[in-house]
């Protein structure tokens, strides 16, 4: 299972939160709600539960073998199918109860007696159903918090995803809503420490290089850390590269050097080796970049941080 799935299955089940979570609202307003939950569920990728049963199913069935090792998948593999198909039941009783009740009601008035004790008896059986679609909902409310807490739990599973780390920081009103906590008490959860989730999702953003991202990532992990013990000189050598390859990007070549060297300094970590590679090979382009008689002293700097970074084991990145 690639990273970018499983963020996409997050996303979905936090829609159909959202989606469901207004439904009930509307329910208690006595507002319709067919029309909203032909929406939210049916038998087409129209539907976003039946788009959420379906990436559950091709995610976490796709290797019966390995079920096994996938507790938590399959638990919420299951709960969404449970909530897929009471949401089904829903629909089918909100459907009675606004399209076949008036329609009754509005035959109880127009036709004679020779129809009128059919159309009383069917009346009761529809009101009966009002109980039903009281019961249904009830039902649906109810699975939705066991999707929510099912998903809490595998979101713990799969805290090493910087990918989902990141989008959980990027969706922060979806987290807070979903689960009514703070995005830094779920971040705690998921990790040792709030400061721990943004350094794992800076990395994510490194990676990609989306640098102005992994600064405010760091930063607030700096902000929420409050010692060297905590990891406070490895978030600040760490945003010396994303600054320093932020300025490459802009254009800004003699800050991004001074920033590029901030970081050398600060003797990078192994797990930064892929970071020397992507520095060595801006770095080597400035001759290419800048005017080699204005800037000489520019290039200079840069080829002498070149000989440096390739004093390192760094590994090799395929093209």
């Amino acid at each position: 299972m690639h990273d970018w799935e499983f963020v996409e299955l997050v996303r979905e089940s936090f829609v159909v939160d959202r989606t469901l979570r207004a439904l009930f609202d509307r329910f208690q307003r006595g507002a319709p709600c067919f029309e909203e939950v032909a929406l939210l569920v049916g038998d087409s990728e129209d539907s976003i539960l039946f788009r959420l049963k379906e990436r559950c199913h091709a995610l976490f069935r796709r290797d019966p073998a390995g079920r096994s090792e996938m507790h938590r998948e399959v638990l919420f593999d299951l709960t969404v199918g449970s909530l897929f198909h009471e949401a089904m039941k829903l629909r089918e009783n909100l459907y009675q109860q606004e399209v076949y009740v008036p329609q009754v009601e509005a035959l109880l008035d127009e036709h004679g007696t020779e129809d009128l004790a059919f159309l009383r008896e069917f009346q009761k059986i529809q009101e009966a159903g009002a109980g039903r679609t009281l019961d249904a909902m009830r039902e649906t409310e109810v699975l939705l918090g066991q999707t929510r807490k099912q998903l809490r739990a595998l979101l713990k599973v799969h805290a090493d995803n910087g990918l989902l780390i990141r989008n959980l920081i990027d969706d922060q009103d979806d987290v807070e809503e979903t689960f009514g906590c703070e995005l830094t008490e779920l971040l705690a959860e998921l990790h040792e420490s709030a400061a721990e989730g943004y350094r794992v999702a800076a990395h994510s953003c490194l990676e990609s290089a989306f640098f102005e991202s992994a600064l405010r990532c760091l930063d607030v992990a700096l902000e929420a850390g409050d010692s060297d013990e905590n990891g406070g000189a490895q978030l600040k050598r760490l945003r010396c590269y994303a600054e320093g390859m932020g300025y490459f990007t802009a254009g800004k070549y003699d800050r991004s050097i001074d920033s590029l060297e901030r970081w050398i300094e600060a003797n990078p970590a192994p797990d930064e080796g892929r970071y020397l590679v992507f520095a060595e090979l801006a770095l080597s382009r400035m001759g290419k970049l800048v005017d080699s008689e204005i800037d000489a002293g520019l290039i200079e700097r840069a080829d002498t941080l070149v000989e440096v970074i390739r004093g390192y084991d760094t590994p090799q990145i395929e093209a």
